[in-house]
């Protein structure tokens, strides 16, 4: 990959996007050596499939071989300069590249296809590498998130085309200069990267001008390119929207064309938004129209997206990785669309202390459109806690029989005696462990 180093360190190894790096370099027959702060699924796939994997900072922990200095290392963008691992490296020389220059280097001999926007980004890239499983394209993706029926957030299947997610933190994205994008939608996040709004539509604007072929966007985002919009007025937009038991049905009117009684067997308006992007992708691509819109019906979903975890014919639990007020309030939205008269409840962990800060009222208003709210504490994930910030603020002002504080470990509990039919899990942080341990647990008492 890089000369002819053949060994490759990766710092958060067991992150999403590092992990699918990581998969990659093992199938194409490297030495991947990694540190994490904690084992996951991710890690014991990663070791089940030869990785060595480490979880203590101690410098001594790593492998002779591996500090000779003939090997490669990538750092996840969570990751601090002064982290003692990566620190270590800088001081003696390594060639040393962030996750998104090292994807550059991977996606720069194919035709990249680079998938970006503040929400729905995962999505969208999931519904496009399934697209082009089916079209049997010689493609590589990686995504975000793990896709139901593979079980996987990576596809390797050729090498004549990839598809990335791209990430606006950081300013990750503007290291890909791809040659197809999609932008699915600009909106206000990441303010420990960014000043204001401005800012960020600014880096989008870099980013899209950074595209040599052709750029696809979200109607509303307010950029240049080939429009979409679930919502009309646009290239390609949608008619006849009904919603049906696990989606929706639709027409897709296109270039003067259009394709009648299109299926997509995922629940939320916004994945319907996302699996139009993806058509509007494949279309601009010069795919089967035909076939890209009967290939929509036979995705099975990204999971912790509008994932039902469990249903029964008195509840059902929904997981969702919505963790930005406007995510929760289109997650709402379509909760309320498709059960209009029951009771929802809603377990919340905020992610990242800037992001509770910078969104404090607005998260409060969006969860007090639940019966019921649980309110973990914050996720610090790559931050430091910030005065004052945090779930009981938070709590404050959210309608006082509403919520209430707990602490993760009282999930299980607190779900077996709810009595509300909709049970809702959100967030990007630690609580998704917890909802494997609900998941179990149902689906163990169902098979006595």
């Amino acid at each position: 990959m890089v000369n002819n180093f053949k060994k490759y360190y990766l710092i958060g190894i067991g992150g999403v996007g590092m992990s699918s790096i990581a998969i990659y370099l093992l199938n194409k027959g490297f030495e991947v050596y990694g540190y994490d702060i904690k084992e996951n699924e991710s890690i014991n796939n990663l070791e089940h499939n030869g990785a060595k994997i480490f979880f203590n900072l101690k410098l001594q922990e790593i492998p002779h071989h591996i500090k000779n200095n003939n090997t490669i290392i990538i750092y996840s963008s969570a990751i601090k300069k002064e982290q003692k691992i990566l620190s270590f490296f800088i001081r003696n020389e390594f060639i040393i590249f962030k996750r998104s220059k090292f994807l550059s280097k991977i996606i720069k001999n194919t035709y990249s296809i680079a998938i970006a926007g503040t929400h729905g980004k995962t999505t969208t890239t999931a519904i496009l590498s399934h697209l082009f499983l089916k079209s049997k394209i010689s493609f590589t993706s990686f995504i975000g998130g793990f896709l139901n029926q593979i079980n996987s957030n990576i596809i390797i299947n050729g090498d004549e085309y990839s598809i990335v997610e791209a990430d606006e933190y950081d300013k990750s994205f503007l290291d890909l200069k791809p040659n197809m994008a999609c932008i699915t939608s600009v909106d206000s996040d990441h303010f420990d990267t960014y000043k204001n709004l401005e800012n960020i539509k600014e880096s989008f604007v870099e980013f899209s001008n950074s595209v040599s072929d052709c750029l696809v966007v979200e109607r509303d985002s307010g950029l240049n390119g080939r429009k979409y919009s679930i919502y009309g007025d646009a290239d390609y937009f949608l008619k006849n929207i009904s919603q049906t038991k696990n989606g929706y049905e639709f027409d897709i009117y296109f270039n003067n064309n259009n394709i009648k009684n299109v299926k997509f067997n995922c629940l939320g308006i916004h994945n319907l938004s996302n699996a139009l992007g993806a058509f509007a992708i494949g279309s601009e691509m010069g795919l089967d129209k035909i076939n890209l819109a009967k290939n929509l019906s036979s995705f099975s979903g990204v999971k912790r997206r509008f994932e039902i975890i469990y249903e029964s014919e008195n509840q059902i639990f929904i997981d969702d990785y919505a963790h930005h007020p406007n995510e929760i309030k289109s997650f709402y939205y379509s909760l309320d669309k498709k059960f209009p008269n029951s009771k929802k409840c809603v377990f919340f962990q905020p992610h990242l202390f800037t992001r509770t800060r910078d969104f404090m009222k607005e998260f409060a208003e969006v969860l007090n459109y639940f019966d019921k709210v649980y309110l973990l504490n914050i996720y610090p994930a790559r931050e430091n806690p910030i005065d004052g910030i945090n779930s009981k603020k938070l709590a404050s002002l959210i309608n006082n029989s509403k919520v209430k504080l707990i602490d993760k470990s009282e999930i299980l509990d607190l779900v077996l005696c709810s009595k509300e039919k909709v049970i809702s899990f959100l967030g990007a942080g630690d609580i998704a462990d917890q909802v494997k341990i609900v998941k179990k647990y149902y689906n163990n008492y169902e098979s006595i």
